[in-house]
């Protein structure tokens, strides 16, 4: 089906760490006006790659792999796109040491409107070397490359396509007449954080 204005597309990012499958969903709007064919979920999933999963990997150890991203309509509730991929974390720790699949880097995504709470992004593959107790030392290079891809609006070819945003849970099962959600303004580094669904013999 084609893309209307105002559908609401979601991206997953799925990987593989420590034998645990590590899933980062993000939610995008689509925004023009005079609507969309389905080659743009193909352009979609490439833009991810190159300007999310990127500088994302470069905050990941490089045992971590980046193997899928799904890009799913949800307001039609048919359209799907897959595309495989493999991406490497890009940190090789000089101690060989990393941290267990629950602990994260965190994000915070600044909401741009009370429609919802802020959001959060939090990321595996940790290398021991770059915190120490509860304090990072990763280099702000790095981050504020992750902050500005998670705020980023999604220009294809010369058109502001798609912009990311917080979207209202619960959700439901698609497809979604309508929905309630915040756009974001910013995105902040938090520091280290957990995700206790990642636990060995956890989640999926």
């Amino acid at each position: 089906m084609a893309l209307v204005n105002g559908d609401l597309v979601q991206v997953t990012d799925w990987q593989r760490y420590l034998d645990q499958t590590v899933l980062n969903v993000y939610y995008y709007r689509f925004q023009v006006i005079s609507g969309g064919t389905n080659d743009i979920y193909s352009t979609l999933a490439d833009w991810f790659e190159d300007n999310v999963i990127g500088p994302v990997a470069d905050t990941q150890v490089n045992i971590l792999n980046h193997e899928l991203i799904s890009v799913r309509n949800l307001t039609n509730g048919l359209d799907i796109f897959e595309k495989v991929i493999d991406v490497d974390g890009q940190v090789t720790p000089s101690t060989g040491q990393y941290a267990p699949s629950f602990v994260t880097w965190s994000y915070k995504l600044v909401r741009e409107s009370l429609a919802t709470r802020n959001g959060a992004k939090r990321y595996a593959g940790v290398p021991d070397e770059l915190y120490a107790g509860n304090t990072p030392s990763i280099s702000s290079t790095l981050t504020d490359a992750v902050e500005d891809a998670l705020a980023a609006d999604v220009v294809l070819g010369l058109v502001n396509t798609f912009e990311p945003i917080i979207l209202k849970k619960p959700v439901g099962s698609p497809p979604f007449a309508s929905y309630v959600y915040s756009s974001i303004g910013d995105a902040q580094f938090m520091g280290l954080g957990t995700q206790n669904t990642r636990k060995a013999g956890r989640g999926i």
